[in-house]
C-alpha cells in the first residue's frame, strides 16, 4: 500500500476547451478533461433532448461554456473536481503543495507567495491524472540523493535473500517491477543479516542500506521509498524535465542536485541472494551482474495523491 500525501494547493494557467456549436439526441458519458469533462457550449451553442453522465472535469462537469443553451436535457452523476493536473517538472512543498514552475524574464525560478527554496523536497516525474482524474496519484523524485552506498552491505556477512521479495533473474522481467513501496518495506524490514565467523547480528542504516537511506528520507519514516526498476525507467523518460527544474532549484540552493546523467542508481528491484538491479542512466537500462555490495547512487521518490 502507498503511503498517499494529499495535494493541498495547485497553481496553473493551463485549460482544454471543446467547441461544441449544437448538440441534438446525444449521449455523453466518461469524458475526463480539464474544463467542461462533458458538454463545452460557446457562441449560442444548444445542447437539445441529450444526456451527460457521469462526466468529470476541473470545471463545468457536466455542462460548461461561456454562451449557450441547454433544452431538454438529463445531466447528472456528473464529478467536480477542484484540483488541477500534476505533471512531470512540478515542484513539491513540504507542506504538501504543489506548484507549478514559473519563471522570470531572465529565467529565474518565481516561487508563490508564502513559499521559499528551502519548502522545497521534490520534483514530479510521473502522474497518471491525464487519464484517471478520480484515482490519480503522482511520483516525485527527492531533491538530494545519496551518492555512494551499497544495496545492502555483504563483504564478512551472510547475504540473505529477502524474503518474500520477488527475484528478477532477467532484465526484461525486472523492469516489470513498479513495487518500490512494498519492496522498500520488505528490505528494511528484514531481520536475518547475520554476522560471518564471529556470529551475531547486524542493523541496516542510511549509510550501509540504499532502501534504508530512502525509507528514513524526509521527516517521516516510511514515506519515501527505494524506486523499483520500472520506476527508474519512468524517470529516465522525463529526466531532461526533472532535470531542468533541479537545475534551476540548484542555482538557488547548491544542495540540491540533478539525476547524473551517467550514473548508477539503485533500484528496489532484487535479482537474487547476491545482486540487485540497478539503473544507468547512460545506457538507458539496468546493469546486470552486479553485487548487492558494490556502491552506487540511491534517490528516494515517493507517492502523492489528489485529494478525492
Amino acid at each position: 500500500m502507498y503511503n498517499y500525501s494529499p495535494i493541498k494547493i495547485k497553481i496553473r494557467t493551463n485549460t482544454f476547451f471543446t467547441l461544441l456549436l449544437f448538440i441534438f439526441s446525444t449521449f455523453v458519458s466518461a469524458q475526463t478533461v480539464s474544463e467542461g469533462g462533458g458538454v463545452y457550449l460557446q457562441n449560442g451553442g444548444k445542447l437539445m433532448n441529450s444526456i451527460v453522465n457521469q462526466n468529470y472535469a476541473l470545471k463545468g462537469f457536466g455542462v460548461s461554456g461561456t454562451s449557450g443553451e441547454v433544452l431538454n436535457s438529463n445531466i447528472n452523476n456528473n464529478l467536480y473536481l477542484n484540483k488541477e493536473i500534476v505533471v512531470p517538472g512540478d515542484i513539491l512543498m513540504n507542506d504538501g503543495t504543489v506548484y507549478t514552475p514559473q519563471y522570470d524574464k531572465n529565467g529565474k525560478l518565481l516561487f508563490p507567495t508564502g513559499y521559499t527554496i528551502i519548502d522545497v523536497v521534490g520534483v514530479c516525474f510521473w502522474t497518471n491524472e491525464s487519464n484517471d482524474f478520480v484515482n490519480a496519484n503522482s511520483l516525485v523524485i527527492a531533491i538530494t540523493e545519496n551518492t555512494s552506498i551499497q544495496w545492502t552491505p555483504t563483504i564478512g556477512y551472510q547475504q540473505p535473500d529477502i524474503p518474500n521479495l520477488t527475484n528478477y533473474d532477467t532484465p526484461a522481467a525486472a523492469i516489470s517491477d513498479k513495487e518500490g513501496f512494498a519492496n522498500t518495506a520488505k528490505i528494511v524490514g528484514h531481520t536475518g543479516f547475520t554476522g560471518n565467523g564471529a556470529g551475531g547480528t547486524f542493523s541496516l542504516t542510511n549509510t550501509n542500506c540504499a532502501a534504508k537511506y530512502c525509507y528514513n528520507y524526509g521527516t517521516v519514516a516510511g514515506v519515501w521509498f527505494l524506486p523499483s526498476l520500472n520506476q527508474l525507467v519512468e524517470i529516465y523518460r522525463t529526466l531532461s524535465i526533472v532535470n531542468f527544474v533541479l537545475n534551476k532549484l540548484h542555482a538557488l540552493q547548491p544542495s540540491i542536485v540533478e539525476i547524473s546523467a551517467t550514473g548508477e542508481y539503485w533500484s528496489s528491484s532484487e535479482r537474487a541472494n547476491y545482486g540487485a538491479w540497478p539503473f544507468s542512466f547512460s545506457a538507458g537500462g539496468p546493469t546486470q551482474n552486479t553485487s548487492k555490495s558494490d556502491n552506487k547512487k540511491a534517490r528516494a521518490i515517493k507517492v502523492i495523491s489528489k485529494t478525492k
